[in-house]
């Protein structure tokens, strides 16, 4: 299950990423599968890879906050930091899954990352 939080009780997950999605969505299920109590719905913002696609989505999360519904939860492999920063000011909740990791490491291997979308692939 997955999606934002509406009417229906459903919690709504975003996975946005500026590639295909499948990291956000493998971290974000792995992650939400320790809260079974909560019923959600998911959905996948794939191929994230430019400011307007971003303020789109950010725009939309904003609206739906502005409009009493529950803000979702959203899981960010997006590369870019102006990309984050346009998500970031939609007022959810992210859980930026490459960040999150790549400031320790940086500081464990004492060298700075690529920033290179699709790195992984």
């Amino acid at each position: 299950m997955g999606g934002t939080s509406d009417k229906s009780g459903l919690r709504q997950v975003y996975y946005v990423s500026d590639r295909t999605g499948r990291t956000a969505e493998l971290n974000g299920e792995s992650l939400m599968s320790q809260f079974p109590g909560i019923q959600y719905q998911t959905h996948r913002f794939a191929f994230m890879d430019n400011g307007d696609k971003v303020i789109e989505l950010a725009n939309k999360i904003a609206r739906s906050i502005k409009a009493g519904e529950q803000p979702p939860v959203v899981f960010s492999t997006l590369v870019e930091a102006p990309l984050r920063d346009l998500l970031a000011a939609s007022g959810a909740p992210i859980i930026d899954l490459y960040e999150t990791f790549l400031s320790p490491l940086k500081t464990i291997l004492d060298s700075p990352n690529a920033t290179k979308v699709g790195a992984g692939h």
